[in-house]
Formats: structure tokens, sequence, C-alpha cells
């Protein structure tokens, strides 16, 4: 082991600037040394965003069932950004169920989120 600290202030600076780095850009990581371990977990992601039928334009015709995401309870989402038919137009039409996110419970009862 070197005697003199600026070693160490160095090491210590370098280890720093990588930490940074992946908080900065989002990413994790794991820096080992011998049997010392130093590691940066991912920063929050941003939700999911989920987008349906937007700036659908329906003239003179009809849309059936529109589902974005379908999936069962044990993989149900948590946060979500839904964005239902924003900007959507119906003229002289007629559209179905339109839906951001179908979550089916075990007893396969549909739950419309």
């Amino acid at each position: 082991m070197p005697d003199n600290p600026s070693v160490y202030i160095a090491l210590i600076f370098a280890v720093a600037v990588v930490a940074a780095l992946m908080v900065w850009k989002g990413t994790g990581g794991k820096v080992t040394w011998g049997k010392k371990t130093f590691q940066v977990n991912d920063g929050p992601k941003a939700p999911p965003e989920v987008v349906v039928a937007r700036e659908l334009k329906v003239t003179d015709g009809e849309v059936g069932k529109i589902t974005g995401v379908k999936q069962t309870s044990s993989g149900a989402p948590g946060p979500v950004k839904v964005d239902v038919a924003s900007g959507m137009s119906v003229s002289h039409g007629k559209t179905g169920d339109i839906t951001g996110i179908e979550i089916t419970g075990p007893d396969s009862t549909p739950k419309k989120k």
C-alpha cells in the first residue's frame, strides 16, 4: 500500500467522478477493487407511457374495440402515463370501446383503467 496520501485522494476523486457520471447518465454501475465494492443504482426512470388513438380521425366509418395494453393482474404496471383519444375526432362515425390498459384479474373479469 502506498504511503503517500495523495494516491488515496486521487483514487477517491476518480471514483467520485465515475459515480457522478453514472448518476448523470441515469445508468447504474458497480466498481470493484479487491474486496471493496462501490455500487450506484439507476436513477428514477420515467413511468412508461401508453398512447391509444391519439389524433385519430374517423369520418363516415366505424372503429371496433381499441386496447393499448392487455395484461393479467400479476403483471399490472406501476404508475403509468396513459393518453387515450387525445385529439381524436369522429364525424358521422362510430367507435367501440377505447381502453388504455385492460387488466384481467384471476377471475378473468376485465378491469379498465
